[in-house]
């Protein structure tokens, strides 16, 4: 039995010093250790990069020929807040209408339907767009308010021809058939079509991005002279952040400012535009297109202009100016969807 022990320094009893020249425990416990170490020093080694960075996305939009496009549009401005600084002669005067103007909202909900041809020899795609449904109210407080006659009618007359570059990107939007009515002027049609940014093809990861910027009438006009046709600058960034097989969603920060190539025409009058917003918008990879999108954004307006003289107020004579400033609430939601009514999708 004790021939088969173990002796101390590693031999068997039995088995003189040169019997064997394996390694001993000692030798090979420590062999053990340095293996290990070193796998886990190459293991630390390998993991030190880090993890891979991961593959763009890569966009790809595209016009859908012989299609149908369905697009559902609403835009929703509302008065927040509305106050002045005028003389004492005209205080009474602009305090009626500020007030009949505080949390007053216009929505204004609109479906169309485009219908794609096939390319041009430029390279373009023609559609057809027509208007097949739309709505408006107006509330104050939450309250209707007195509608707009036969406009919701006379919108859905409204037809337009335009072309589609190969993108998908609207580059020509004319009229070519319906009622003429100077309500219209009032409606947030520029809006309606710059609801969906312009894109180009290009590859991005989550939390890069890319930015549209579209110059636009105010959403509510100025009725003050030389201000009536003022615009601004409509900046969206959008940056990706939730990644899907065939679906992506990006957030979007809005930012309003005034439009340095449109400014009063009136001397001694002045306005200032400023303001911010976020939203979401989801893009479908395998068809090229946005699916939806939804903002909203303050936008702030503040301006000065001359006052004119009041009839039997000699004090008013001079005139003097008066300051207001504007805050509006601007929400925009748009629907989209688009099916092949001719041929493959695929070619």
């Amino acid at each position: 039995m004790i021939a088969n022990s173990p002796s101390l320094n590693g031999t068997r009893a039995g088995r003189g010093p040169d019997a064997g020249s394996g390694p001993s425990l000692r030798t090979a416990g420590a062999a053990a250790v340095a293996s290990l170490l070193l796998a886990s020093g190459t293991l630390l080694l390998a993991g030190a990069a880090g993890p891979a960075t991961p593959e763009p996305v890569h966009f790809n939009p595209g016009a859908q020929k012989l299609s149908i496009y369905e697009q559902m549009v609403r835009v929703q401005v509302t008065n927040k807040d509305i106050s002045f600084e005028a003389p004492e002669a005209y205080r009474e005067s602009f305090a009626f209408w500020t007030g009949r103007m505080k949390n007053v909202t216009k929505t204004e909900l609109i479906e169309f339907t485009l219908t794609s041809l096939e390319p041009n020899p430029e390279g373009f795609l023609p559609f057809r767009r027509q208007a097949s449904r739309f709505m408006i109210e107006i509330a104050k407080d939450g309250m209707p308010m007195e509608p707009y006659g036969q406009l919701q009618r006379q919108v859905t007359t409204l037809v337009w021809e335009g072309l589609f570059d190969r993108f998908g990107n609207v580059v020509e939007l004319e009229k070519t058939a319906g009622a003429d009515n100077p309500e219209m002027e009032d409606l947030t049609f520029p809006f309606m079509d710059s609801a969906l940014p312009r894109i180009e093809p290009m590859k991005l990861r989550q939390g890069e991005g890319f930015t549209d910027t579209t110059v636009l009438p105010l959403p509510s006009r100025l009725q003050i002279k030389g201000l009536e046709d003022l615009r601004m600058i409509r900046t969206r960034t959008y940056v990706l952040d939730k990644i899907a097989p065939t679906r992506v969603v990006f957030t979007v920060k809005t930012t309003y400012a005034n439009d340095p190539e449109s400014v009063p025409t009136v001397p001694d009058t002045f306005c200032t535009i400023k303001g911010e917003g976020e939203g979401e918008a989801s893009f479908d990879l395998r068809r090229g297109l946005f699916l939806t999108h939804r903002d909203v954004g303050l936008l702030t307006i503040d301006l000065e202009a001359p006052l004119r003289p009041l009839p039997g107020k000699p004090e008013t004579e001079k005139g003097g100016s008066a300051r207001s400033h504007l805050e509006l609430e601007l929400r925009t939601t748009v629907h989209q969807k688009v099916r092949r009514v001719w041929g493959d999708e695929e070619d």
